[in-house]
């Protein structure tokens, strides 16, 4: 009997090593026909965006997309989905475009309508298919700095160049009393991922796959987006706009 088991163990194991190369097979293969394809469509863009002196003057951006008429937002929702799917390129530029381009307002609705989905996205392939997927899009600088933010625990803040700046300006008391907030109820990277959608100085496309490979639920994670990226937005629209007749 007790060889009986053992065999049945042995073969499950066996079957399992069998099937896992093929799951895995199938997800390096999608995941490198999708990087291709979004990598080769946004190329393309900021090629064409580049030749026409798009991307470093905003009101040549605003002055090209309004002779798209109807497809200017869609043509604006697509560069953000693209961006922030495969974040090549800083998405506080763009997302300040959005602002310049459309007005506050509606250039807070259209960010808030294609970021908060694609960034759910970042978050769940991190989840689902882990380092996979991470190492298939992004180079070995983007994952140096993943590796940095998912081994961060309270007492490595300090590491961080905003948290530099926090623990010059405040006293050590009130520095570790902030710590001490961040890291209670084992809700530390829930802490940590609320201040940085916050505020707009971190790169949110790119922690949004970091995040994913830690243990914040998805549904945790969701509405933090919800809460935080409204004032994101915001704040670099009124930055773009120089907050003169943006209202």
């Amino acid at each position: 009997m007790r060889y009986f088991l053992c065999y049945n163990v042995f073969m499950s194991k066996k079957s399992f090593k069998k099937d896992k190369p093929k799951r895995s097979y199938k997800t390096k293969t999608a995941v490198i026909i999708l990087t291709i394809l979004g990598t080769g469509l946004l190329v393309y863009f900021l090629v064409v965006a580049y030749n026409m002196d798009v991307l470093s003057n905003p009101e040549k951006l605003k002055e090209v997309l309004s002779k798209s008429g109807y497809f200017a937002p869609l043509i604006y929702a697509l560069f953000q989905a693209f961006q922030i799917l495969i974040p090549m390129i800083p998405g506080i530029a763009s997302t300040a475009y959005g602002s310049v381009m459309f007005g506050l307002w509606y250039g807070l609705l259209i960010n808030l309508l294609v970021g908060i989905p694609c960034m759910l996205i970042n978050f769940y392939l991190a989840k689902k298919y882990g380092w996979v997927i991470i190492s298939k899009i992004f180079g070995k600088k983007q994952q140096k700095t993943i590796k940095k933010w998912i081994t961060l625990t309270p007492d490595k803040l300090n590491h961080i160049w905003f948290f530099k700046i926090v623990h010059k300006v405040i006293s050590d008391k009130n520095y570790k009393k902030m710590i001490v907030w961040l890291s209670k109820k084992n809700g530390f990277y829930e802490m940590l991922t609320f201040i940085t959608m916050l505020l707009p100085i971190f790169p949110a496309d790119l922690l949004c796959y970091a995040y994913g490979l830690t243990d914040i639920k998805e549904r945790d994670f969701f509405w933090i987006l919800v809460i935080t990226r409204p004032f994101n937005i915001l704040s670099l629209g009124l930055i773009a706009n120089g907050m003169i007749g943006v209202f």
